[in-house]
């Protein structure tokens, strides 16, 4: 700088223009290194853009997946009509909102599911929810959605309700706590009297009145007083009695409706006779209490409701308003709940919820049977030309030529009609297409749920097909589309009896309920037989106790179904797991206790092949041209145990063939914790734990192979025969966050590449190709020609989840438990069904969509 102003102020004095021409000039220089960094900046923030695209565009959510969030049952109902929302808390744990007008989910809070389910009380803008364990409740205050402050007690809250001056009360079977509302702060206790047992809160706001209400006893405390309570014996002991937020105790008691105003000195009364308004000839009305209004409901489709006023004395008005409800087959009201509009919201007993206006017109229902699912079977639909196929059954598949005739000539017929009418059946009132489309995505899913009810749902959109109550334990598809109608059975073992319900599970409709006498008394063990009858459907066998081969029955219950099984050569094996004791048994359908395994440790978990997992290619072959042969055994229980007496808990995995008793593959891991899982696909195994030691979650994977095998065709597979693998490969990977389920990606011929799918902590699913979890990938820096060719990545300890991996996106599956995966008409692409808490079904193709 110096060495140029010089220059410059020497060429001024010398009159010289040349140093214009000639001087390099500093700006010019510093532009270009302006530039420079400019281009830099703009290729570091395109590289940052590029990664952040690495998601799933806003318009294709819901094109391939759908997602359906549930709260549960619904418990208590708090309504504002001031912004139309609906404070509800369910048996789920769950606090939440809904639109009063569509049922909307506008928002909702999932609490751990430990702390039982919640008490709710709703007052201008605050919520107030208590969690309540065995001995103690944890104390939330809500406003706008957003969690104002906590508090536990080391009591259970039984009540709820608003004092003045910002303050709320809540009842334990102790104690009145009195809580400030602003910040959470302890203000009081009144202590409850050790000789009553009280159940219910009321205090009118401003009041310095509390009144505690027990079955015997009603105890008015005075805010601020020290004096003993005031005891007023309770005028509805014995009775099925409640208390309203406007201070009325009423109860139906003598085929009456007795009301009585707390407020008033003496307990002011009033009743009304409800023989002409309610039929007792069935069974007991069911009462429910609204601010000043009574419901009462005898289950048949109507309820009426009373109105209460205390001013100037307490009456009961005589002539009820009636809203309509439909009430679902096999079910009953549960709960009542009315807002100032006369807006109803009815829950029912199989987790169901309706809300009528005042002129018992539906507004919007919800299905939160949903949220409680322990099984599903996912059915392909019939093709379009099924409506065909029942009348083409019955005219080849009956005996004799000239009733095949006339059979014939019938069914050209009746041809067209019957392609209408099962048309129109098969549409149903949804207006959902049940026929099987192109490329197979369309499919039913029939699920079992917690609610003692079957509920079918459309796999691409999610939508309820079907509902119906029927309790049950166990589901089976015994007749597939393949033949018309499908047929699905559900068997209940609650009861003494075993209860055998099949259904279409087209409409729901049920077809046939047979009923199996248990005189054993215990628990059968229910096997699905590799045999059809002459009516397409698969053989189930009950084994009832006793001697195996004397005590078994079969469905169908017909003579060509026994007859089919009695005469079935193939021995039929099976095993029971004791996960307690660690204790496994194989026995047979002609032997019992044929092999016995006494584990030393608890089994945790259990894992068998996937049922419907297809194996394409029997070996790899390598980068070299050699030829690895895969393990391949149907047969295999994979099991995990966990030693739980010492501090340092040692995790044991156990492959065992569950027809010789043999254990093939046995390894172990010390400084092991749950979530614990383990999965089996083709040759391989897949187990995950917690490595207590450096605190991180770990993915062992094993791999099987045969030395050689004998290549005839004509060879059968047989547990007997087969070998214990000659050789594995073994490694583990660390992943970057807790997995609690697994299962493997199924397509219909099992040639595309497979994907392990995780079930996360954080209750998202993360698809992982296969190539990332090989235990073949070489160890070292350089790896060889061979490993080149085959493709192995070099290895690498931790395991990343790229942002692509994720099918469930931003998507949480609230309490995952469970993911189910079925094939397509598309060899690329898989079928991925989860739930727990919520739905969430989606496709997935590892080695993208290459058959499109």
């Amino acid at each position: 700088k110096q060495w140029y102003q010089r220059r410059v102020r020497g060429c001024i004095e010398r009159g010289s223009s040349e140093v214009r021409k000639n001087t390099p000039s500093p700006l010019s220089h510093t532009n270009k290194l302006m530039m420079k960094y400019h281009c830099i900046l703009t290729l570091l923030i395109l590289y940052t853009l590029l990664h952040s695209c690495i998601a799933l565009y806003e318009d294709e959510i819901g094109q391939a997946d759908w997602y359906k969030q549930n709260i549960g049952k619904i418990l208590a109902v708090h309504t504002d009509s001031k912004s139309g929302y609906i404070y509800a808390s369910t048996n789920e744990n769950v606090v939440s909102i809904l639109d009063s007008s569509n049922g909307e989910l506008i928002w909702r809070q999932v609490l751990p599911k430990e702390e039982g389910n919640p008490l709710i009380h709703y007052h201008k803008g605050f919520l107030v929810s208590a969690s309540s364990s065995s001995q103690s409740s944890v104390i939330r205050l809500w406003r706008e959605n957003l969690l104002v402050w906590q508090e536990t007690i080391e009591n259970v809250v039984i009540d709820i309700k608003f004092l003045g001056n910002n303050e709320i009360a809540l009842l334990t079977s102790l104690s009145i706590e009195i809580f400030s509302m602003k910040d959470g702060v302890h203000v009081s206790t009144i202590k409850i009297p050790e000789t009553h047992k009280v159940t219910a809160l009321f205090n009118s706001i401003g009041s310095k009145l509390i009144y505690a209400i027990g079955n015997e006893n009603v105890l008015i405390f005075e805010r601020g007083s020290v004096e003993k309570p005031k005891e007023v014996k309770n005028p509805l002991s014995s009775q099925n009695w409640v208390v309203s937020s406007e201070g009325f105790l009423v109860a139906i008691k003598d085929k009456q409706i007795h009301a009585y105003n707390l407020l008033s000195e003496n307990f002011e009364t009033a009743s009304l006779p409800l023989k002409s308004q309610i039929d007792f000839s069935h069974s007991n009305p069911s009462l429910f209490v609204s601010g000043t209004r009574v419901i009462v409901t005898d289950n048949k489709n109507e309820m009426k409701i009373f109105t209460i006023t205390s001013s100037p004395k307490i009456e009961i008005d005589r002539s009820p308003r009636e809203i309509k409800v439909q009430i679902p087959t096999g079910t009953e009201i549960e709960n009542i709940f009315l807002d100032s509009s006369l807006n109803a919201v009815v829950v029912f007993k199989d987790w169901s919820v309706v809300s009528l206006d005042s002129k018992s017109q539906v507004l919007w229902s919800k299905e939160e049977a949903l949220a409680s699912i322990i099984q599903t079977e996912i059915l392909d639909l019939p093709s379009e030309d099924f409506t065909q196929l029942g009348l083409l059954q019955d005219e080849f598949e009956t005996p004799g030529l000239l009733t095949r005739f006339l059979h014939r000539i019938k069914s050209q017929v009746e041809q067209l009609v019957e392609f209408l009418n099962i048309k129109e059946q098969v549409q149903l009132a949804t207006g959902l297409d049940l026929i099987k489309d192109k490329f197979g995505f369309r499919k039913l899913i029939i699920a079992l749920t917690k609610a003692q009810k079957i509920v079918a749902i459309h796999s691409e959109k999610g939508k309820v097909v079907w509902a119906v109550n029927l309790p049950g334990s166990q589901l089976f598809v015994t007749r597939t589309s393949a033949h018309y109608p499908p047929e699905i059975v559900v068997i209940d073992t609650q009861t003494n009896n075993i209860i055998i319900t099949s259904l279409n599970p087209l409409n729901g409709e049920i077809t046939n309920t047979h009923k199996i006498n248990n005189t054993f008394k215990s628990t059968p063990q229910i096997l699905a037989i590799p045999l059809v009858d002459s009516t397409h459907r698969k053989v189930i066998a009950f084994l009832l106790g006793g001697e195996a081969h004397k005590n078994i029955e079969v469905y169908p219950n017909s003579n060509e179904a026994l007859e089919a099984f009695n005469s079935y050569k193939n021995p039929i094996y099976y095993f029971t797991v004791d996960h307690k004791s660690g204790e496994i048994l194989g026995h047979s359908l002609t032997q019992s206790n044929l092999w016995r395994i006494k584990l030393e440790e608890p089994i945790v978990e259990i894992s068998l092949p996937h049922p419907n997992e297809k194996v394409y290619s029997p070996g790899v072959i390598l980068g070299d041209r050699a030829l690895l042969i895969k393990y391949l055994n149907k047969n295999v229980l994979g099991v995990a145990t966990l030693a739980s007496k010492s501090k340092s808990k040692t995790l044991h995995i156990y492959l065992i063939d569950t027809i010789t008793g043999n254990i093939i593959f046995h390894t172990y891991h010390t400084h092991a914790s749950t979530p614990i899982d383990i999965i089996q696909s083709e040759n391989s195994v897949f187990y995950t734990y917690l490595d207590t030691k450096f605190h991180r979650y770990q993915i062992g994977v094993v791999d099987f192979f045969e030395k050689e095998v004998e290549w005839d065709g004509e060879a059968t597979y047989s547990s007997h025969s087969l070998e214990i693998p000659a050789f594995s490969y073994h490694q583990t990977y660390v992943l970057p966050v807790a997995v609690k389920e697994m299962t493997q990606s199924v397509t219909l011929r099992g040639i595309t590449s497979r994907q392990i799918i995780f079930g996360t902590e954080t209750d998202q699913l993360v698809a992982v190709d296969l190539k990332w979890l090989n235990p073949r990938r070489p160890q070292t820096a350089s790896p060889t020609q061979a490993e080149k060719d085959e493709g192995l990545i070099p290895y690498k300890a931790r395991l990343g989840f790229h942002p692509q991996w994720y099918l469930s996106y931003n998507r949480t599956i609230s309490r995952l438990n469970t993911i189910q995966t079925s094939s397509t008409y598309l060899e690329s692409t898989s079928l991925v069904l989860s739930f727990g808490l919520d739905i969430f079904c989606t496709r997935t193709a590892p080695s993208d969509s290459y058959d499109l």
